[in-house]
């Protein structure tokens, strides 16, 4: 090749390399690659929980948050009773962790949330000393690491890394930060906020995050519809959503705070790679809660009102275990957790 033809595509080659490390425009996608293809079919598998209060295993105050370990057995977390029980996949009682209250170590004002490690170690998230505490399978207390600012959603990579949202206040530029464990040395910070983000984040509706199989970090914004993935160590791979027919941005309420009215719930992944995010419209009355599927690369798949399977309403969370099974929590007619399967059939070849 000649010189000159070199010089010709260099500045070709630069916008390509340019053009592929920086496409990360939010994808909207316009309509589900799976329409008119497959559709979702839904099976209620049981319910976890009894307003028998002689029943006290399955009786909640309230369900705060619930995560899998390993053999899928589901940890929920009831922050009134300062009690993570844990049941089998066949929703059997099995133990609980006693939390302890207070301001020493081990102990914990207000458990927000928790994760899990693959030891089966619990990191709990105490949204009042932003702080987070680990206790190993037999509740036995390891340290305590601080952390800068309230502790939203978080996970673990199950290598002494929790990764952490931010809660009731902004943490400022960045939406993620990743710090290792119990040292609290903060590794990374990453996911760039937007406006909406921080005006919602201050009354606590920070987005949602999870791990996907290939080790990958999946961030959700409250609003708008915006999903993105990152390396571990922070760096923006892909950034996708679909459209909302008729979706307005927040309007300020009468109480002076942004209210949306639809927002993200949750968002977890299955065992094969593909996204389950779970929105709540409020739109409606009652209010929906419907799934969106997205594959491994931000495709949107399918989506469907969750209401063609659940009658009732006020359904919350939308965690997946091991196996793919759906656990949502409801709290009427009192808190319990129902477990679903969900399977997408075909019906057009």
């Amino acid at each position: 090749m000649r010189p000159s033809e070199k010089r010709t595509l260099l500045p070709i080659i630069v916008l390509l390399i340019t053009a592929v490390s920086c496409g990360k425009e939010l994808k909207s996608n316009d309509a589900p690659a799976w329409r008119d293809l497959y559709k979702a079919e839904v099976r209620e598998l049981l319910r976890i929980g009894s307003d028998d209060l002689t029943n006290e295993p399955y009786v909640f105050s309230g369900i705060n948050d619930l995560q899998f370990d390993s053999a899928d057995n589901v940890y929920v977390l009831d922050r009134r009773e300062f009690l993570i029980k844990v049941f089998s996949p066949e929703g059997q009682y099995l133990r609980a962790y006693q939390l302890q209250k207070g301001q020493g170590p081990g102990e914990l004002e207000r458990p927000l949330g928790f994760t899990l490690d693959p030891k089966g170690n619990l990191y709990i998230a105490d949204m009042m000393s932003q702080r987070i505490v680990g206790l190993d399978p037999g509740n036995n207390y390891i340290d305590t690491m601080r952390i800068d600012g309230f502790p939203g959603s978080m996970v673990t990579d199950g290598k002494n890394n929790i990764f952490i949202t931010g809660g009731l206040q902004d943490l400022g530029q960045y939406e993620v930060r990743k710090y290792r464990f119990p040292d609290g040395k903060l590794l990374e910070a990453f996911c760039t906020t937007n406006e909406l983000a921080e005006w919602i984040g201050r009354v606590g509706a920070m987005g949602d995050i999870c791990l996907t199989s290939r080790g990958t970090v999946i961030y959700t914004f409250s609003i708008p519809y915006d999903i993105r993935e990152f390396t571990p160590e922070g760096d923006l791979v892909n950034r996708f959503g679909r459209k909302i027919p008729g979706w307005k941005p927040p309007r300020i309420s009468n109480e002076g705070l942004p209210d949306s009215p639809v927002m993200t719930m949750d968002i977890s992944a299955f065992p094969d790679g593909k996204l389950l995010h779970a929105v709540f419209d409020k739109r409606a009355e009652p209010y929906v809660t419907y799934f969106d599927v997205f594959d491994e690369h931000g495709q949107w798949l399918i989506s469907f009102d969750t209401r063609e399977f659940i009658s009732d309403k006020y359904g919350r969370m939308a965690r997946i275990d091991g196996q793919g099974d759906v656990y949502m929590e409801f709290w009427e007619p009192f808190p319990h957790i129902r477990k679903y399967s969900l399977a997408f059939v075909l019906v057009k070849s």
